[in-house]
């Protein structure tokens, strides 16, 4: 969008979601209103969905790189500790302990896609079982 204000406004609106629903339907407004959306648009949307899965854990920031990276909770953290014991077990030169509330990560994950995947891996890994299926 050329223009800054309405930009800023979608903007907004994408961080506001608290549904994958609802980020769904502003993406398809978002189509409706300006076509195809660039390739920078689609990413925030991906990104945010990821997001708005990690958060009823108390995932407070996923930061994953070429390399790897790091999970980490907040305080309070809903993540059942038998499940982070589960996925620190399932490949331990993966995953490992930094400290009392970040998981280490070291995969190689060469771009966006594998990122994304890594990081439905690991929510689905340490939200509820249905989640995992």
């Amino acid at each position: 969008l050329p223009d800054v204000h309405a930009r800023l406004i979608l903007y907004k609106r994408i961080a506001g979601e608290r549904s994958e629903d609802r980020l769904r339907e502003l993406e398809i407004e978002m189509i409706d209103r300006f076509g195809p959306l660039p390739l920078q648009a689609k990413t925030l949307l991906r990104i945010t969905a990821r997001k708005l899965r990690a958060a009823p854990l108390g995932i407070r920031k996923i930061d994953l790189g070429a390399g790897g990276g790091r999970v980490t909770f907040g305080e309070t953290a809903s993540v059942d500790p038998a499940r982070v014991v589960a996925l620190l077990q399932s490949q331990p030169p993966r995953f490992g302990l930094d400290g009392e509330h970040r998981i280490r990560v070291r995969w190689e994950l060469p771009d966006l896609d594998a990122r994304l995947d890594a990081i439905d891996h690991i929510v689905a890994a340490l939200g509820d079982r249905r989640e995992a299926a």
